[in-house]
């Protein structure tokens, strides 16, 4: 069943259409295990692609292309989840709870 799950989250964060050319520190793992919590839940509530596909898109752009580091709202909050123990249980729910805010998903 786990296998199953994964590979849904997988064909979920493809059908995203995310250019990980032009993204490339979305390649990094604290971005990526962002991304994997969001398509995992996303999977499990019924939450197709398309519905925060540019969401998605708009929110990693701008937090890639933010020279002055000047964030606000919910990129500050995924932009702090990102700076210390990114790898803890609480990091990685933040993260998850500023990117489902983002694309207007209510989360967890």
């Amino acid at each position: 069943m786990q296998k199953i799950k994964f590979k849904r989250c997988t064909q979920f964060i493809t059908a995203l259409g995310i250019d990980f050319e032009a993204l490339k520190k979305l390649n990094w793992t604290t971005h990526l295990y962002g991304l994997y919590s969001v398509a995992w839940y996303c999977v499990n509530n019924n939450i197709e692609a398309n519905s925060i596909q540019a969401n998605l898109t708009d929110l990693y752009s701008k937090y890639f292309n933010n020279k002055a580091n000047q964030y606000s709202y919910n990129l500050m909050d995924y932009k702090n989840s990102c700076s210390s123990r990114t790898r803890s249980a609480e990091q990685r729910q933040k993260r998850l709870k500023a990117i489902l805010n983002y694309c207007t998903i209510q989360g967890s």
